[in-house]
């Protein structure tokens, strides 16, 4: 078969919509554009009735306002502009695991943050984001910012920090949602974050309704395209327990996050019902959302550092929850004991190198069930004993 074969990356699109947007004032959601992209990132135009063509089109299927985002890299060309990207990355990613810690554990020691950033940078879900030029790093990155400055009280920034992140809108929208409850919820001390992302979400979308009017619509139109012929592979609930009961899983876990969520949103980033939320919400949305990727488990960094960071209550757990908390762990080192197979497999039989590219993925299909439940299980034994604690100390 004729497959094309480009680029394939998935930086490209939005640099070449954004690159034509702001320097040939081209519509990056015309087709002439997305023709411009499939040469780019295929070597082709895609022709759907060519069997051995892929089926992903390859639109810039972003808001608009990402522009504003990747404006500096269309300075240079694509070439410099991935490399730029895939070092900013691995700066980006070491900085993200840095923002949790300002969270989950402000007095860790550079020993341990080092072991948490060679770890991040080496999973499985990091290394696909990286290596395809995944955007969804900037978005995560974003996030974190805004909650690293969220617990520092930095809360005007925090807002401009989350207004940024809907670059990736089906993966921050949890997050976004829970910050402004929570700004809304303490308004005399909490305002500035909400006027600060409201501002400049609004600027953005003026912005970007300046530059190209009706871009909302035509945004609209390349999501629904996207959701037809990207290789999705459907709500992870829906996979695990079918469509039926998945559906109904999904709304009570929606539902139980929810009234979490509520409980929580008049308290400081210190204590603890705080720190689980945005666990839960990120780890959640993966269950939940129709759209995701392995890469997009990268979300999932700020759970496996909280569980490791509560890991004393694993002893209070039962002997049933135990399991399923060890379970989670051989889950979660099965990626990179994988990698070390293949790699000892590949040096004695190279012609096996293909085959053996499957077995990363066995854990990363179970990552977010295995760590929403461990969340659950973990939190709740944590939230107990301070709540034990609390009133021990009230009565005394």
């Amino acid at each position: 078969m004729n497959r094309p074969r480009g680029n394939d990356s998935d930086l490209y699109p939005a640099w070449l919509g954004t690159r034509e947007l702001l320097v040939n004032h081209r519509d990056p959601y015309s087709p002439e554009v997305t023709a411009d992209i499939q040469r780019g990132v295929w070597g082709r135009t895609v022709d759907a009735r060519n069997p051995g063509d892929p089926k992903d089109q390859s639109r810039f299927a972003y808001p608009l306002y990402v522009v504003f985002v990747l404006a500096p890299i269309v300075l240079f060309p694509f070439p410099l502009a991935k490399n730029l990207f895939i070092a900013g990355a691995i700066i980006t990613g070491i900085l993200s695991v840095w923002c949790w810690l300002r969270l989950f554990h402000p007095g860790c020691s550079r020993f341990q943050f080092a072991i948490y950033s060679v770890l991040f940078l080496g999973s499985w879900p990091f290394v696909l984001a990286w290596r395809v030029h995944q955007p969804a790093l900037l978005a995560f990155t974003l996030i974190s910012a805004a909650i690293a400055a969220t617990s520092t009280g930095k809360l005007k920034l925090a807002g401009v920090l989350l207004a940024f992140s809907a670059i990736k809108p089906q993966s921050v929208i949890g997050i976004v949602g829970w910050l402004l409850l929570w700004s809304l919820s303490r308004w005399r001390d909490r305002k500035g974050l909400f006027l600060s992302f409201t501002l400049t979400f609004t600027l953005m979308l003026l912005a970007a309704e300046i530059m190209l009017p009706g871009w909302i619509w035509k945004w609209r139109e390349a999501m629904s395209a996207y959701l037809q012929y990207a290789p999705l592979p459907g709500v992870y609930l829906e996979m695990l327990f079918g469509n039926r009961i998945g559906k109904v899983v999904g709304i009570l876990v929606t539902l139980g996050i929810s009234l979490f969520c509520w409980k929580s949103r008049r308290d400081e980033p210190h204590t603890d019902r705080f720190k689980l939320a945005p666990t839960l919400i990120l780890a959640a949305n993966l269950a939940i959302t129709p759209v995701w990727h392995a890469y997009d488990h990268i979300f999932l960094l700020p759970s496996a550092i909280l569980l490791w960071e509560w890991r004393e209550r694993f002893f209070c757990l039962k002997p049933v929850q135990r399991g399923i908390l060890r379970f989670s762990v051989l889950s979660v080192l099965w990626q990179w004991l994988a990698g070390l197979i293949a790699v000892a497999v590949v040096m004695i039989a190279p012609k096996l190198a293909l085959n053996l590219r499957v077995l990363p993925y066995i854990s990363i299909l179970l990552f977010p069930a295995v760590i929403l439940t461990s969340l659950m299980l973990i939190g709740r034994s944590r939230l107990s004993g301070t709540l034990r604690t609390t009133r021990q100390i009230e009565i005394l």
